[in-house]
């Protein structure tokens, strides 16, 4: 190495070692607070406010999100943890929430206890460490109309410091002026849905929401129940329908063609395009006019930047059909691709010979600079 490769060799290292001193002193990145948040058990007599359990932890959720210096894990999350027993005193809630921090690998779990006296809510936040295994519990007595001011007062303005996050002045300002601005009915008819939640099957929930949605499509706290359920419902039902075509092509039916296509188009939704390829592959050889699984197959090799075997693919789909839309469409990608130009616009061109509205094709030729007169 020259004399001057050197210098810049030992003048990076001391650059390298600089920052990285400067780092460790001044940790300009620290890693946030993190939080996990449980629904609060309520009792009273007579018929309580249930409801409220699960949208105090929603509201007390947006609440602390304000704040950039907490990692806040949503009371979903603690939803789909088995069912907590009813707790109806601090200890208990301590002792569930101290399990939960660990379980959702928190530093911090909020939770706690709403006793409904009608006129009056007594709120009882408690706040639990996973490293120290203690916690801290305050109450306050509320008319209904501030039902969420021990939020304010307890949270925000008293444990915020005892968990270390470092809220801005800004920040603990607009945690504490954060308004639901939903009417309470409107809010019940959410807490209602989370109380029916069940992870594995919630689709009494969602009915719940969308009969509100239909009457108040402006509730926002029930279009995000909805939306975030629905999400993870689709997970779960993805594994379910995976885990039955794994059975059914891999050891049950293997000579079922559409056992493998459903299973290669599993795999496509993943982006595990070389596994669906292998399925589309077998649901083609089990029958050779499986004109879907074809499609399927030239595009998972598109994927994959095989063109010459998507090339195949595709013609095949157009062997069986010589006018089929998404065949020619693809194929046109295949050749524009493969440095074919000519051919390529002329198969987009024939898409539109074939269906004058069809946009993809309009696009298509679009962005080449051609419409389909200047071509044969």
């Amino acid at each position: 190495m020259s004399l001057r490769g050197r210098a810049d060799c030992l003048a990076g290292l001391a650059l390298a070692f600089a920052l990285s001193s400067v780092s460790a002193k001044s940790d300009p990145f620290p890693a946030p607070v993190s939080v996990a948040l449980a629904d609060f058990q309520v009792s009273g007599l007579g018929d309580a406010r249930y409801w409220l359990g699960p949208m105090y932890t929603e509201v007390l959720q947006r609440r602390l999100f304000l704040c950039a210096d907490l990692l806040v894990t949503e009371g979903l999350q603690a939803r789909m943890q088995p069912a907590p027993p009813r707790m109806a005193d601090v200890p208990a809630v301590k002792d569930y929430l101290l399990k939960l921090a660990v379980g959702l690998e928190s530093k911090y779990a909020i939770g706690g206890l709403i006793e409904d006296k009608g006129a009056t809510l007594n709120v009882t936040c408690v706040v639990v460490s996973r490293e120290r295994k203690s916690h801290w519990a305050l109450a306050q007595e509320v008319p209904v109309e501030s039902v969420f001011q021990p939020q304010v007062d307890l949270i925000v303005k008293r444990f915020m410091t005892n968990v270390g996050a470092r809220a801005t002045p800004a920040e603990t300002a607009a945690m504490s002026a954060y308004d639901p601005a939903t009417p309470l009915e409107q809010l019940q008819a959410v807490g209602e849905g989370w109380r029916q939640y069940s992870p594995e099957e919630p689709g009494r929930s969602l009915e719940t929401w969308r009969r509100l949605l239909d009457e108040h499509p402006d509730c926002r706290y029930a279009a995000e129940a909805e939306a975030s359920v629905s999400h993870f419902y689709r997970r779960l039902l993805y594994d379910r329908a995976l885990a039955w075509y794994e059975t059914l092509a891999n050891t049950t039916e293997p000579d079922n063609p559409l056992a493998h296509f459903r299973l290669a188009e599993l795999y496509a939704d993943e982006g595990r395009w070389a596994e669906a390829e292998m399925q589309y592959l077998k649901a083609v050889n089990l029958r050779t006019t499986y004109v879907d699984a074809y499609l399927g197959l030239g595009r998972a090799r598109m994927e994959q930047n095989m063109w010459q075997p998507a090339m195949a693919a595709f013609d095949a789909v157009l062997t069986l059909v010589p006018d089929h839309l998404k065949g020619l469409l693809n194929k046109g990608v295949v050749l524009y691709r493969r440095g074919m130009i000519p051919e390529a616009l002329e198969a987009w061109a024939k898409v539109l010979k074939i269906d004058p509205n069809n946009e993809t094709a309009k696009q298509y030729l679009a962005n080449y600079g051609h419409t389909a007169r200047d071509l044969p």
